[in-house]
């Protein structure tokens, strides 16, 4: 279950924020320290991601006809927030140490304890990437990207700060990346906003499926002819609606076994799917009206 799977996240970001603060107390460095913000929002968006997926299992009832699947869209905009606010705390941090610059201090131990939180984040993430794939959950998606976000930013700080550490002319080097670091962790919580923005507008589902969507009328009957194609996603859910026109003379039995089957069919394609066809004569001209 999803649910469970965010715990994963929950428990290493709790370890990378201790390794990373110790780390950023023996080396003096603010880019370790702006990785360690970077981690407690990571641990924050977390446990957002997993009260989101303990709603999301709620059924559907009286006043959500529709579920709860919505709240994921509501949990990864969150996520952003939170991470734009993290960036902000991190340029109020480089600024700090270029007006008020002080030295590195010895690096080996904190450089050690940065590959460790890193080498956890980035087991985690490809466990988060799988499940995200599996549960097709933007949540578990979203928390998979900041830990690989964390991973490439923790990288790149290991290795400003030992250069900066052994060629003390390059002091700057330090706030210089942590910069960059909040510069990375802005474009991502950009990332999470917009597709928060568009899941909550219900944005029609990609190209690519719709397509899929008509193949398989296509495929039962190219007589057959589609219209007023309408689709959404909600979480993992996909809403799927359109038009079919079928000969006037079909006998309703007919028309609700073709239905039945293609219903069948298109589920197989999108499982987490809720399929409403509407069927009219292909002969009344009213049938036409509306064509999207």
């Amino acid at each position: 279950m999803p649910k469970k799977i965010i715990l994963y996240s929950i428990i290493a970001s709790i370890f990378t924020i201790i390794l990373k603060l110790i780390a950023a107390y023996l080396t003096n460095s603010v880019a370790i320290f702006s990785d360690a913000l970077e981690s407690f929002i990571n641990l924050a968006a977390s446990i957002v991601a997993y009260i989101a997926l303990k709603i999301t299992e709620k059924p559907a009832d009286n006043t959500h006809s529709y579920g709860y699947s919505k709240v994921e869209y509501f949990a990864s905009g969150l996520e952003g927030a939170l991470i734009l606010i993290a960036s902000i705390s991190i340029f109020g941090s480089v600024v700090h140490r270029i007006v008020h610059p002080s030295p590195l201090l010895q690096p080996n131990i904190g450089i050690v304890l940065i590959v460790i939180s890193t080498l956890l984040n980035f087991v985690v993430a490809l466990i988060l990437l799988k499940g995200a794939k599996r549960f097709d959950s933007i949540v578990l998606e979203a928390d998979a990207k900041h830990l690989l976000t964390d991973v490439a930013t923790s990288l790149g700080v290991c290795i400003g700060v030992v250069i900066a550490f052994y060629y003390p002319k390059l002091k700057l080097l330090d706030p210089i990346i942590a910069l960059i670091v909040a510069i990375n962790i802005l474009k991502s919580g950009y990332d999470l906003l917009k597709t928060s923005f568009f899941g909550l507008m219900d944005r029609a589902l990609p190209l690519e499926e719709q397509q899929d969507i008509l193949n398989e009328v296509i495929h039962y009957n190219p007589k057959f002819k589609v219209h007023n194609l309408r689709t959404r996603k909600s979480g993992a859910k996909r809403f799927i609606e359109f038009h079919l026109l079928l000969p006037g003379k079909k006998t309703v039995q007919e028309a609700h076994d073709i239905c039945c089957t293609l219903e069948n069919n298109i589920k197989k394609k999108f499982p987490l799917s809720e399929i409403t066809i509407h069927i009219e004569p292909i002969e009344d001209k009213r049938s036409w009206d509306a064509k999207i």
